[in-house]
């Protein structure tokens, strides 16, 4: 298959491991042969939170596949940095890098602290610019790379109580197509993936994608030619299964 070859042996680092959407596809990137580096905020069960990044690398382990797991903190440049460091003093490089991590906030902007503002821009997209900023010298030095920047489809929707959630989406989206074409030169490739509500444990049962069908878009995409898809942000064009780029 394409995607066994397009992803065995690459070494692909994604943050938001420890549960939900992220732990899905560490899982499904790892069966299909890649050496996967999860990384979260703890390595067992943060208070309040479900799932574990201890969870997701015996998950993997068990089904024989290859993994690292780095506890690590994305939203400043110094935790960023350590975690590429750390990483490349491990394994050698990093072929992917997928920005997974993310949270949700859901308040009205007059019941929102500046702090949780900063904390919901420091997640969504400053940690996404830290890591980006720290792993482009080793893919530049390596003559390629690939970005995927987990994004949201209320980048472009509108609802009370998610200005935070919506703006830092929307600014994911502009970010990772003014990248794309910063990097087209060193055959880095930066593309955004929009999974839409998705069935996890971080979604209760009001959620309508299918886990097993987003995954697939999200191999899929890896699975294309190198550089054959840049810019480009790949998210359903209605409510159900079909997928569809912009």
């Amino acid at each position: 298959m394409q995607i066994i070859d397009n992803l065995k042996d690459k070494v692909i680092l994604i943050t938001g491991a420890s549960r939900g959407i992220g732990r899905h596809l560490a899982i499904a990137m790892a069966r299909h042969g890649a050496t996967l580096v999860i990384t979260s905020r703890h390595l067992d069960q943060s208070p309040g939170q479900g799932g574990t990044l201890e969870g997701t690398y015996a998950a993997i382990e068990k089904s024989g596949g290859k993994v690292l797991a780095i506890p690590a903190t994305i939203i400043n440049p110094e935790g960023a940095k350590l975690l590429i460091d750390q990483t490349i003093e491990k394994l050698g490089r990093i072929d992917v890098l997928v920005n997974n991590a993310g949270i949700y906030p859901d308040q009205k902007i007059l019941d929102t602290p500046p702090g949780d503002w900063n904390n919901a821009v420091d997640v969504n997209l400053n940690s996404i610019f830290y890591l980006t900023h720290y792993v482009l010298p080793h893919m530049i030095s390596a003559g390629r790379g690939r970005i995927v920047n987990v994004s949201s489809e209320m980048a472009l929707r509108r609802r009370p109580g998610r200005v935070a959630y919506s703006t830092t989406k929307a600014a994911v989206d502009v970010f990772s197509q003014a990248l794309s074409e910063e990097l087209k030169a060193q055959n880095i490739e930066v593309n955004v993936w929009t999974p839409g509500h998705v069935r996890t444990d971080m979604s209760g049962d009001k959620a309508t994608e299918n886990v097993e069908v987003v995954e697939e878009s999200f191999l899929w995409m890896l699975a294309q030619e190198h550089m054959a898809l840049t810019g480009q942000i790949l998210r359903r064009p209605e409510f159900g299964v079909k997928w569809g780029l912009d």
